[in-house]
């Protein structure tokens, strides 16, 4: 069973000189779309937009001024992968109200907090708007990243998500995410296993030994030969870090093991570029 939930975007805090001056990992494998700065004027962004209507966010606080950094909910996150978020073709406030009734029978007190307004201007000009729908992370001993958020526009999607050739061709022929796996201690995985089956709305797909969370999730924009992406949930030993995010990024190419970028991140996080052998270009199938 599948989600009617899509991967929105997954941001990765960086160095503001990485905006600046993007490194190999970035240049060699994506190509960048210009982002903008954030409503709160204290972090600013450029994304790498897939095929499949997800894409990464670069985010960082502007000159890394340890003033924007504080009271921010990002503000005490090390470099690397440090939140996601999923949409659904409903309204902010719909998305809400059914999210809260599913997780209403949460034993483990997972809830979400009512949608706020956010936004952005583009480099552009261009003055971009949405709501985002925070996990309340006072009520479990999750933090943000480890449970994700939503976001959907007010302003064009098409507007904050380019998608079209130009940006979504990267020289490493990346169509998107194939798969992100959290890490969770084992105190609390099995409570994670049970919010995403809720926040998903779709049961745990697991089998025995591995990952104790398995669920597979739409793709925005349909790829011909490939399925949906997978968010996987496994149980870690307690080491002092609350959570470890791979993202496993699918492209087409000469069938490899799966290889690690070098974003040097400071946190339990790590990037792979997955390949995969096709017989021709593959054609999108816009909006299944």
């Amino acid at each position: 069973m599948t989600s009617n939930l899509f991967l929105d975007h997954i941001i990765i805090l960086v160095p503001y000189d990485t905006l600046l001056h993007p490194p190999p990992w970035v240049t060699d494998n994506f190509t960048l779309t210009p982002g903008g700065r954030h409503a709160d004027g204290k972090t600013e962004n450029k994304l790498i937009c897939f095929a499949d209507g997800s894409y990464l966010e670069l985010i960082a606080f502007i000159n890394d001024s340890p003033h924007h950094r504080s009271g921010h909910w990002w503000g005490n996150k090390p470099y690397g992968i440090i939140d996601f978020a999923f949409t659904s073709r409903e309204s902010a406030q719909e998305q809400h109200a059914r999210l809260a009734s599913r997780l209403s029978g949460n034993a483990d007190g997972v809830r979400y907090q009512t949608p706020v307004e956010g936004g952005r201007t583009r480099d552009d000009g261009q003055e971009l708007k949405w709501h985002v729908t925070f996990p309340d992370v006072t009520t479990t001993g999750f933090q943000r990243g480890e449970l994700p958020f939503f976001c959907h526009d007010v302003t064009d999607r098409k507007l904050r998500v380019p998608g079209g050739v130009e940006t979504t061709t990267h020289p490493s022929s990346a169509y998107g995410v194939a798969q992100i796996r959290i890490g969770a201690p084992k105190s609390r995985a099995e409570s994670l296993v049970r919010a995403y089956s809720a926040i998903l709305d779709v049961p745990n797909s697991a089998g025995d030994g591995g990952d104790i969370g398995a669920f597979e999730i739409k793709r925005m924009n349909g790829i011909k030969g490939v399925g949906d992406m997978k968010v996987l949930v496994s149980s870690r030993e307690e080491n002092g870090e609350s959570f470890s995010f791979d993202l496993v990024i699918g492209g087409f190419g000469e069938r490899k093991s799966y290889t690690m970028l070098d974003m040097k991140s400071d946190g339990p996080s790590r990037i792979f570029l997955d390949l995969d052998v096709y017989p021709e270009n593959p054609s999108l199938k816009m909006g299944v």
